[in-house]
């Protein structure tokens, strides 16, 4: 008899560049994770979790790597509690190229791409 798979925490992270329709009851925002907590669900029996912790960035430009959200995640990571990130698209993370792999590279943890 096969064992548990290993617990794959993963870290769900958001982002919407502008405040157009944020003020809505269920925005983009909501949509993303809602995504990522479905696709983490179908792989469940793999031991896929998610964190409960919601890491969003509302109105902030992928342009750079200064927001909050972002910033409490890397320092998640940096502190070795190992999650992996989820998040809808690759310009969530990061809109240049090299945001995103040199966050990537220098924290060696999966950016997970839906």
């Amino acid at each position: 008899m096969a064992g548990e798979p290993k617990m794959f925490r993963c870290a769900i992270y958001t982002r919407k560049s502008t405040e157009h329709g944020l003020e809505q009851e269920f925005n983009s925002l909501d949509a993303q994770r809602d995504a990522c907590e479905a696709y983490i669900k179908s792989q469940a029996s793999r031991g896929w979790r998610a964190l409960p912790q919601h890491y969003d960035d509302p109105a902030y430009s992928g342009g750079n790597l200064d927001r909050p959200a972002l910033k409490r995640l890397l320092a998640v990571c940096t502190e070795n509690l190992n999650p992996n990130v989820l998040t809808m698209k690759s310009a969530q993370y990061g809109a240049r190229i090299y945001d995103a792999g040199s966050l990537n590279l220098a924290r060696d943890r999966r950016i997970l791409v839906q």
